[in-house]
């Protein structure tokens, strides 16, 4: 399991590469959502007490964010595999759900 902001473009190839050399299948969660409603989340988030202090986000990174989303930056990456998308802000993810369809999807 790996988890991170993952380029679209530039971190695509080592996962290819995994999936090639390795007996394995690959399931992709991707969190998203519209972007307004990302880029407030941030925000909000940013500026509670909430966030561990090693994110060092501010409020005011929320216009950097929303250059890399309306740039595709974060966009669900081109692989084999499942992918299983989710709105990262929804109220009701059912993470039960969640974890069942990565399941199936890895069996």
């Amino acid at each position: 399991m790996v988890e991170s902001n993952f380029d679209a473009e530039s971190d695509v190839e080592p996962f290819r590469r995994l999936e090639r050399e390795r007996d394995l299948r690959l399931v992709q969660i991707h969190c998203g959502g519209p972007t307004d409603r990302i880029v407030e989340h941030f925000a909000d988030r940013a500026s509670g007490d909430r966030r561990h202090p090693g994110h060092d986000d501010d409020p005011e990174d929320a216009e950097e964010v929303r250059r890399k989303l309306d740039a595709g930056l974060w966009e669900p990456l081109e692989l084999p595999g499942e992918l299983i998308a989710i709105d990262v802000v929804a109220e009701d993810v059912d993470h039960g759900e969640l974890a069942a369809r990565v399941r199936a999807a890895a069996d």
